[in-house]
């Protein structure tokens, strides 16, 4: 059996935190010159204000609008011009209508507030998770460093730059991954709030699918049903008529969303058009690599007793499968490998050059997106690395719990 990992070695550190501090610098700057250090996002939180701005519209009784990009790009350059430098160009609401009724209590408050409590919201949640995941294999010194290191890691940086909703992806998927089996109404809800994002939902489907969870899939169908129900109640079923005219644009390729949005992300789509592949091809080979991932979730699920190795693998592949992730999802690869390592520390590299792929997983918001910076243009390729690497650190030792300790057990409650 292998010994535990000694830990992240200096110039690995030392690296990870450079860009750390270079990403909140990007983001302090941000709020008083954007572009002067980097890419201009013409203020703080443009893409939370999506959220606000709808949330705005649904309170003002005025939808007809929400679908419809650019009407709704000129409302938010309207209503939050006091906290632009320059016009958004493109921010269209392409979540689905349940998410409005979630984000209208944001919308009783002002834009600074409602931004600021949805930023902490998320990070307190995305901690807690991670607290448990580590607990039973670390002290309480090193694992509140770890939740530290994470807290200042580029992906949180970037999120909160933009004001995106990535560590509650996180959150809820972790919810799904370690909850089954003790809570299957916990685990139900979290993968039927995950829908707001439903490209990061098929992975987690297989997953129960393959690991027999009926009980959680049940409840995650009632909750869906109920959201459904409850927005069509509220909203009517027009806005669900129109959010899925968006969604089949995107993903066929064509429309705005899929020009000003989809192909400025860093997905297998996105990495293979922006690097000269035709949009039919692309579209194909990121249907294989969603194929194989969603196959590949099912035989790590039977196959792999490793609780924390497993549920790191399953979050890589949801990255992998989704036909569109951004920068500031790579909160997502972050998580996977902080729940790996803080779960079981002997899936850690053990040298220096074998810290390279969590590193470049670490940095993956300084190189996208891949529309402004080519080498971005790996990221699947890093999530992959990442992916095989974790299995290579463990084929020699005997596999850890396949279930994560329950609140029971003097492990879950030290």
């Amino acid at each position: 059996m292998q010994s535990p990992s000694p830990g992240i070695p200096r110039p690995i550190l030392i690296a990870g935190l450079v860009v750390a501090a270079y990403e909140w610098a990007l983001f302090i700057s941000s709020m008083f010159a954007p572009g002067a250090i980097g890419p201009n996002y013409q203020g703080v939180g443009t893409d939370w204000m999506v959220f606000h701005g709808a949330a705005r519209l649904l309170h003002g009784g005025n939808l007809a609008i929400l679908y419809d990009g650019g009407r709704f790009t000129a409302y938010l350059n309207a209503t939050f011009a006091p906290y632009l430098f320059d016009p958004v160009e493109y921010r269209p609401w392409v979540n689905p209508p349940w998410f409005l009724l979630a984000v209208a209590p944001f919308g009783l408050l002002g834009f600074i507030a409602s931004y600021s409590a949805g930023q902490l919201l998320q990070y307190a949640g995305w901690t807690t998770v991670l607290r448990k995941a580590g607990r039973c294999n670390l002290g309480k010194r090193e694992l509140r460093c770890a939740i530290a290191i994470g807290l200042v890691s580029p992906a949180l940086a970037l999120n909160a730059l933009c004001g995106q909703t990535a560590p509650l992806v996180a959150t809820l998927a972790l919810l799904v991954l370690g909850t089954g089996p003790r809570s299957e109404w916990l685990a139900g809800a979290a993968l039927a709030l995950i829908t707001f994002k439903p490209q990061f939902g098929p992975v987690l489907v297989v997953y129960l699918i393959a690991s027999r969870q009926w009980g959680v899939l049940g409840r995650a169908v009632l909750a869906g049903v109920l959201l459904v129900a409850a927005s069509i109640i509220v909203l009517g079923i027009t806005p669900w008529i129109d959010w899925l005219k968006v969604i089949a644009q995107g993903l066929s390729g064509e429309g705005s969303w899929n020009a000003a949005a989809r192909l400025w992300g860093n997905s297998v789509f996105a990495c293979l058009a922006l690097s000269g592949v035709p949009t039919g091809i692309a579209t194909a080979l990121q249907n294989l690599v969603s194929l194989g991932s969603l196959v590949a979730a099912w035989v790590i699920t039977r196959r792999d007793m490793n609780y924390p190795r497993r549920t790191g693998a399953l979050i890589l592949l949801m990255l992998l499968a989704a036909p569109y992730f951004a920068g500031y999802d790579a909160v997502l690869a972050l998580s996977a490998l902080m729940v790996a390592y803080l779960g079981d520390p002997r899936l850690m590299p053990r040298s220096l050059h074998g810290w390279t792929v969590p590193l470049l997983v670490w940095v993956i918001p300084f190189y996208s997106p891949p529309a402004l910076n080519p080498i971005g243009r790996i990221t699947p390729l890093i999530i992959a690395a990442a992916l095989i690497q974790l299995y290579r650190a463990g084929r020699h030792w005997l596999p850890a719990s396949a279930t994560p300790p329950t609140a029971s057990t003097p492990e879950a409650t030290a």
